[in-house]
């Protein structure tokens, strides 16, 4: 994927974000970068699947997002590919906010939403960002 391409993502991603109620607003700004303003409820989910992110490596390879969410839907996975034990509160609130978001099955949009928490959320050291 080309850097232009990537941006696309991750503003579909960022755009569903302020649609579902997460992020009050979003913009990017060339010279400056994103700028997120997360409003509560968003921020404190975001928080959340960033701690999901850190525990299960889900930004250790593009498709760990998309097996991740096969995992919480009780599908097999592909050889090779485990996580460990994932509990019933952890695959629901997964699959609440993956649903929230209108990214069921998007692999390029799980992943974007895995960078989004962990690069621009409320409490990651990048700037641009703010908790409305």
């Amino acid at each position: 994927m080309s850097p232009d391409q990537v941006r696309v993502v991750f503003e579909r991603v960022a755009y569903q974000m302020v649609v579902a109620g997460w992020l009050r607003r979003y913009a990017f700004t060339a010279g400056v970068g994103h700028e997120l303003t997360w409003r509560t409820e968003g921020a404190q989910k975001a928080m959340l699947l960033r701690d999901l992110g850190e525990k299960y490596r889900l930004s250790e390879d593009d498709l760990s997002p998309l097996y991740f969410q096969m995992a919480c839907k009780g599908m097999g996975l592909p050889d090779g590919v485990s996580f460990p034990a994932i509990d019933i509160e952890v695959s629901a609130f997964w699959l609440l906010c993956v649903g929230e978001l209108g990214l069921e099955g998007d692999g390029d949009g799980l992943l974007a939403l895995v960078h989004i928490v962990t690069g621009w959320g409320p409490d990651a050291p990048s700037s641009g960002k703010r908790v409305e």
